[in-house]
């Protein structure tokens, strides 16, 4: 698995991904209250890649997750760790 920076070549998969995510928890425990359509979206993914906070996880060339770090300051000075402010992993991801 690979950890990157966003690009806007990312938004269609990043977009595909939120859906999956929301509609996997609107029929199981929805522990962040997120909801399709209203968080995250398609606008969120645009805005994380255009203030570079978006990170994805890549597995086979696929997007697995995303994280958003509100600030990439912690990313770069704590010895290449990422401490994300929201993260999206979808495990079904990891088997295709």
């Amino acid at each position: 698995m690979e950890i990157r920076k966003g690009t806007m070549q990312d938004i269609d998969e990043l977009s595909a991904l939120y859906d999956d995510v929301t509609d996997y928890l609107e029929t199981h425990i929805n522990y962040p209250g997120w909801r399709k359509g209203i968080y995250p979206t398609r606008e969120d993914a645009k805005r994380g890649i255009q203030e570079n906070t978006l990170f994805v996880a890549q597995k086979n060339q696929r997007i697995i997750g995303t994280i958003i770090s509100m600030d990439t300051k912690r990313y770069f000075s704590f010895m290449n760790i990422l401490i994300p402010d929201h993260a999206v992993i979808l495990p079904k991801r990891f088997q295709r």
